[in-house]
This record gives C-alpha cells, sequence and structure tokens, in this order.
C-alpha cells in the first residue's frame, strides 16, 4: 500500500504552515541571494536551525558576498560559525569557496546541480536546496526526514537519499518538488520523528501504512492531584551525546519528571547541543569532569533551586565531575556517579 501523496501533501502544508520552518526557507523569505542560500545551506548541515541562524547572521555582517568572504581566514571564519556541527570542517569548505567559485565559474554561484556539487563541501542534498530556493527551478531535496517519510509512506523502497532522490524524479509530480523537502522537514522534526513518531496525533494517520514504524505509547490523560509528591528519576547514560540521538529529550519530556540525575554524561560544554541544553520545560544544571569522555554528572529540573553545589570539596573527586547538589526548600536533590571500588 503506498500513500496518495495529492491528498495528503496539502493536509501536511496546512498542518506545518505554523511550525518553526527550516533555516534556509527562512534566509529565502528575507533574501534570494543565491551566496547566502548557498552558505546557509552548507553550515545547515548537521545542526539545529536556531543555531544555523545565529551563526549566518554573524557571518554575513563580516561576508555579506563572496568577494568579502575571500578576505577572512579560515581561523576567523571557524568564530564566526562556531558552535555549529562540524564548524572546524566547515569553515575550510567556506575558506576554499571563494577560490573555487572564481576557477570553476568565473565567480558566479553555479545554478545546477551538477556544477554545484563541485564546490566544496557541497553535496546532491545541498545543490538541490540551492537550486530550488535560490533560483526556483525544479529540484528534488533528500535529507533524511524526506528519506525516511517516503519509504515509512511506502511511495518508494529504497536504502539511500541519493536512490530516494532518483525515484522521486520518476514518480513525484514536479509541483511537489520545490516545497516537499520543507514540508517533510518540518513534520519530520515534530510529528512523524525518528524515534516514537505520534502518530495518534499525526493528521494523515488514516492515510499512512506506517511502514516500519514503531509509534509512541499515547501519553495517558488523568487528573493529577496535587499530593505535594515529586516524581523523581535517575539514569545512567553512559554518554549524553549518543542517546541524543536515540531521542533522549524527547524520552524526558514522555516521562515527565519534576527531576531526572543523568550519571556519566561524559561530555565538555562545547560537545554539547542545543536541544541537550534547552529540554522545554526544564533547566539543566551540569557538574563537567575535566577529562573528555570521562564522568561528569547532570540535573533537569522542572522546579528551580535555591541553590546548586558542585562536587564535594574534595579536589580529587570534583575534577572528575562526580557530585552535583540542587538545594530546594525542603529537600536537597543529590546527583552521584561513584568511583567503581574493585
Amino acid at each position: 500500500m503506498s500513500i496518495k501523496i495529492d491528498i495528503v501533501m496539502p493536509i501536511l502544508e496546512r498542518e506545518v504552515a505554523a511550525y518553526q520552518v527550516p533555516v534556509v526557507d527562512l534566509i529565502a523569505v528575507q533574501t534570494r541571494d543565491p551566496f547566502k542560500v548557498l552558505v546557509a545551506t552548507i553550515l545547515s548541515a548537521r545542526t539545529r536551525d536556531e543555531v544555523t541562524t545565529r551563526a549566518a547572521v554573524r557571518l554575513f555582517k563580516k561576508a555579506p558576498n563572496v568577494n568579502r568572504l575571500a578576505e577572512l581566514s579560515e581561523t576567523e571564519i571557524a568564530r564566526l560559525i562556531y558552535p555549529v556541527g562540524f564548524y572546524k570542517n566547515k569553515a575550510g569548505y567556506l575558506a576554499k569557496l571563494p577560490a573555487a567559485l572564481t576557477t570553476l565559474f568565473n565567480g558566479r554561484i553555479p545554478a545546477t546541480v551538477e556544477e554545484l556539487v563541485r564546490l566544496p563541501g557541497v553535496g546532491r542534498k545541498t545543490a538541490n536546496l540551492v537550486v530550488a530556493v535560490a533560483f526556483s527551478k525544479p529540484a528534488i531535496c533528500v535529507d533524511t526526514h524526506v528519506h525516511r517519510i517516503m519509504n515509512i509512506w511506502g511511495y518508494v523502497k529504497t536504502r539511500t537519499p541519493l536512490e530516494t532522490e532518483m525515484a522521486l524524479r520518476r514518480q513525484l509530480p514536479v509541483n511537489y518538488w520545490q516545497r516537499i523537502n520543507s514540508v517533510l522537514v518540518a513534520f519530520g522534526q515534530n510529528t512523524c520523528r525518528p524515534q516514537r513518531p505520534a502518530c495518534d496525533i499525526c493528521v494523515i494517520r488514516q492515510y499512512c501504512p506506517q511502514i516500519g514504524v514503531i509509534p509512541r505509547q499515547p501519553p495517558v490523560m488523568r487528573k493529577r492531584m496535587d499530593t505535594g509528591t515529586k516524581k523523581f528519576l535517575s539514569w545512567n547514560v553512559n554518554g549524553i551525546r549518543a542517546l541524543e540521538k536515540k531521542g533522549l529529550a524527547t524520552t524526558i519530556q514522555e516521562l515527565g519528571p519534576d527531576i531526572i540525575g543523568l550519571q556519566e554524561i561524559k561530555a565538555q560544554p562545547e560537545q554539547l547541543t542545543d536541544e541537550l541544553r534547552n529540554i522545554p520545560g526544564y533547566t539543566a544544571y551540569w557538574h563537567w569532569a575535566e577529562r573528555k569522555g570521562y564522568a561528569g554528572v547532570c540535573i533537569y529540573a522542572k522546579i528551580e533551586p535555591r541553590n546548586v553545589i558542585k562536587g564535594l570539596g574534595i579536589e580529587e573527586h570534583d575534577r572528575e565531575g562526580r557530585v552535583l547538589t540542587l538545594e530546594f526548600d525542603d529537600f536537597f536533590f543529590v546527583n552521584a556517579y561513584f568511583p567503581n571500588a574493585q
């Protein structure tokens, strides 16, 4: 069974109209400058949209065009775009971009996918986005959301985003090419998520075959009596960044604790995404280990503490980020990661 694309697309377009739009679409509203669309798309890979937006604003203030970009060093570019994902690699690509454009295309931004993929840091996803957004030409940008959802729908049966792009070029009506990415990215980030999609509230659930999907358990609606009881959780995550990819933020929100303590987070401040720093409804408190990839504890709390205490006052253990305490009016919440006593 395959989904009927002409039925579900108008429904989804109405649904995602109120969602936060992907950053490249946001930039397109402000400008159709191919240079800015290209650079913003390079920055956006593996990065949350709000982080990309702030980085793009900083960079475009210094380098509004390719000639000004050529005046910046790779180090300066890296400083301006931090903390986008893989910012050092992207700084290298952007530093090489002016020379590549001059050598290959006489300084202009090319308008075809085949030409764009010759530029440093530009893959087919980026190239298709630039063609569609900056030049308003038919192009199909296939990222992980488009690839995943099209297979869930049974519209394609493919193994890779490239295979999905080629299949969609053959069978997707051209009038959907330019907007399929922005619609499915917004839909995939909010409802049809990679982990535990919210099929129970999905506006197209009656049409979707849900191929290979394990939906979330619908939240149980019950009247909660205010008995003063609070829900505390403890979780040794053995690496918070790895668990983020499996839907940590969503899991915490679904479990709904008043306070949750995580141990062995194995992360430094600069390694954290905005999603880990800002889980909706919670404030995060951290005690890192000085050594990278080691120990460390974190607390997410709905309740604001009167005091935050890091460590035990024993330098040997405090360097390892072993204990974090929140003091409240009527209790202390102590999160500890204990050394192996052998």
